[in-house]
């Protein structure tokens, strides 16, 4: 054997040999390395003998799998990370990262250092109004572990979340907690210029208490409440003499008041509605007035209003539901049409008696025409009175009749002029209000017990909000007008204060 010799020694991939020669001696060895990235795999030292190499070993690419870290994530994400790929990881709320640094790398031995998350220690407590029982004592021991607990005190005048002057304060995950271990205690006894309760009423930081003030009395900015905070009640259980208004300074013409009280604080609001034909200046049919430092903030107003008129064969751009005495309506009559005054344009007023004049207008041809009209025009949801004919002579006339609900818009009779008919009119749309549409606006009917009512178009539907609601909105008012099939519905939203019955 020692006269047989070896050739170079066998070349691997991404591998090179510690000193390559052309002959080797029996007996003689070499080492391979693996290219950076590269692990080996095998024996890296190979042996010449009887003239042959032993096994050479193979460079395999390093990789490390996603990394699994409980309570914690990182970034980049990949299928499979090669040598010397480095990550950053972080951990989720109440853990901390295990490892100094938060950036590891890939190795042929896998991530280092490897990346882990634990539960973050509390550091010494802080207690706003209140300390740690013998908290000198156990300071030293601090950070603590989750799960730790000890005993606190809060100071006079402050209690633990149970009411009591003494609890635990316990290391979470997520923290010290209770959060806020000490909170203000209240005491409600007795209110100035005010009603008080007949025995002292212990309330908690946050909640709230009604007053009752005298007559002629108020908390500041109107309120009726006291809030219990961290430093004391707000505002102070203490009434003051506030501005007053009378009854008898109201004037109101062609309406009258809601309500029967004849003193008013200051900011409080008084209502008033309006006789039949009268509106407030904002078209409603009732309206308030507020108690201010100088008295009413206005004099209750109704004027006088008509409704939207009906235009027969004529039309208008204004688009207004209803409109103030004096107020004026321009009208155009339609193509082939004027109006008894034989202009195709007129106007009509709002007058104490209505309006000044009907908006029709007439075909130019006249009476007189000699033309035959066919059947008279279908309309949605309505017909005719009478059994229609095939044929009907100049200056016939036929009437229509709606379906029930439904409200016949123009006029309800038409004529045969020229071969043909006049316009015919419509049938509006009742509306339907349902118990399904009043919960979604937490509203009731206001007069009516059954939740489900047909109204026809032109009739007012009037609401009340649900108990414990109040109207978010003063529009649409809380009465407000079917429009063919259409309702403006009020919307009312929950309306609580936390507070305690005396």
């Amino acid at each position: 054997f020692s006269e047989l010799r070896c050739g170079p020694p066998p070349s691997i991939r991404h591998g090179i040999v510690s000193h390559e020669l052309d002959s080797y001696q029996h007996g003689e060895e070499v080492t391979y390395n693996c290219a950076e990235g590269f692990g080996i795999d095998g024996p890296a030292l190979i042996k010449c003998v009887g003239g042959k190499w032993s096994q050479p070993p193979t460079c395999m690419e390093t990789t490390c799998k996603p990394p699994y870290i409980p309570n914690g994530f990182y970034s980049p994400q990949r299928i499979k990370h090669r040598a010397d790929d480095e990550i950053t990881y972080g951990c989720k709320e109440g853990f901390y990262p295990a490892t100094q640094e938060t950036v590891v790398k890939c190795t042929s031995t896998g991530w280092i250092p490897a990346p882990r998350c634990g539960l973050k220690p509390c550091d010494f407590p802080q207690i706003k109004n209140g300390r740690l029982h013998n908290e000198e004592r156990y300071r030293p021991y601090f950070p603590v572990p989750v799960g730790k607990r000890f005993h606190y005190l809060c100071n006079s005048g402050f209690v633990t979340a149970s009411r009591r002057y003494w609890g635990f304060i316990h290391c979470t995950a997520r923290g010290w907690r209770p959060a806020v271990p000490c909170v203000r205690q209240c005491v409600f006894h007795k209110v100035e210029n005010g009603e008080s309760p007949y025995r002292q009423i212990p309330y908690s930081q946050g909640e709230s208490a009604k007053v009752k003030c005298y007559p002629g009395y108020s908390l500041p900015n109107g309120q009726d409440t006291v809030t219990c905070t961290e430093n004391g009640w707000s505002p102070q259980l203490k009434c003051i003499r506030v501005k007053t208004c009378s009854k008898n300074d109201i004037e109101i013409e062609n309406g009258f008041l809601s309500e029967s009280d004849h003193t008013y604080a200051l900011n409080r609001k008084t209502h008033y509605r309006c006789k039949q034909g009268y509106v407030t200046a904002n078209g409603e049919t009732s309206g308030t007035i507020t108690c201010l430092q100088n008295g009413w903030s206005a004099q209750p107003s109704c004027i006088k209003s008509c409704d939207r008129p009906i235009f027969e064969n004529a039309g208008t751009k204004n688009n207004s539901t209803w409109f103030k005495l004096n107020d004026e309506i321009d009208y155009e009559c339609h193509i082939g049409y004027d109006n008894k005054y034989k202009h195709t344009k007129g106007s009509i007023t709002c007058t104490y008696d209505g309006w000044s004049d009907i908006p029709s207008c007439y075909d130019k041809v006249g009476p007189c025409s000699t033309g035959k009209c066919g059947p008279p025009p279908p309309i949605d949801n309505g017909d005719i009175t009478s059994f229609p004919l095939p044929i009907y002579a100049p200056s016939s006339s036929v009437e229509y009749q709606c379906k029930y609900l439904y409200q016949l818009q123009g006029n309800k009779k038409i004529t045969c002029r020229n071969g043909e008919w006049s316009e015919p009119p419509k049938c509006l749309h009742p509306c339907v209000i349902s118990e399904e549409i009043m919960e979604r606006h937490n509203i009731t009917l206001r007069w009516i017990e059954n939740q489900k009512l047909y109204i026809k178009s032109g009739d007012y539907a009037e609401f009340q909000c649900k108990s414990g609601y109040r109207q978010t909105n003063t529009r649409p008012p809380l009465r407000t007008l079917c429009i063919d099939g259409h309702i403006d519905f009020p919307s009312c939203s929950i309306y609580m204060i936390n507070s305690k019955d005396e």
